[in-house]
């Protein structure tokens, strides 16, 4: 539960401070908090995963052109950004590791065969490439307003109906 409220505090800052102020003070926000937990996570650990890492600096490029700009079009493009570079790497590592991501994840719960945990981490991908883009065409065809609304509950509720459904496939496959 730590881990998960860790991982959307960002989104809930950025998200909070949009709400009181607008989209710049948001990102300034979203800048500290993502730099905050980078520097927590390694006083913690004296390590940054791979991906924090990759996140932060996507945040500090985005995040540091939109209030150079003034210009929230490059915060909007964060967001598929961050959903395509998840995408390429589930798909990338469904051809170049022994073992998937989600086969890591998941793999002592479940009982599949190696090419099913292929699929499934290439779904994972596709899902993540469709996140992007649809997150892009929902910045540019709705207000800022509706975009944010759609960044947190949107996304999250895509998500969360998207592991409804792959909870009911793997279901026939939990080891008893």
């Amino acid at each position: 539960m730590n881990k998960m409220l860790n991982d959307f505090m960002p989104a809930i800052v950025f998200f909070a401070v949009y709400k009181m102020y607008d989209i710049f003070y948001a990102t300034a926000a979203l800048i500290i908090i993502t730099i905050a937990q980078v520097i927590f996570e390694y006083h913690k650990t004296k390590k940054i995963p791979q991906m924090q890492v990759a996140i932060a600096v996507l945040v500090v490029i985005f995040g540091g052109a939109t209030l150079y700009f003034h210009d929230e079009e490059f915060i909007k493009w964060k967001v598929s950004i961050v959903n395509w570079v998840l995408g390429i790497g589930f798909i990338a590592t469904t051809y170049l590791m022994k073992q998937t991501p989600v086969e890591k994840l998941m793999g002592s719960a479940m009982d599949l065969p190696h090419t099913k945990w292929k699929i499934l981490n290439n779904v994972w991908g596709v899902y993540f490439l469709i996140l992007g883009f649809v997150n892009i065409a929902v910045a540019y065809l709705c207000s800022t307003e509706v975009w944010m609304n759609f960044k947190l509950f949107g996304m999250l509720g895509l998500t969360f109906a998207f592991l409804i459904i792959q909870s009911i496939y793997l279901s026939k496959h939990i080891k008893k």
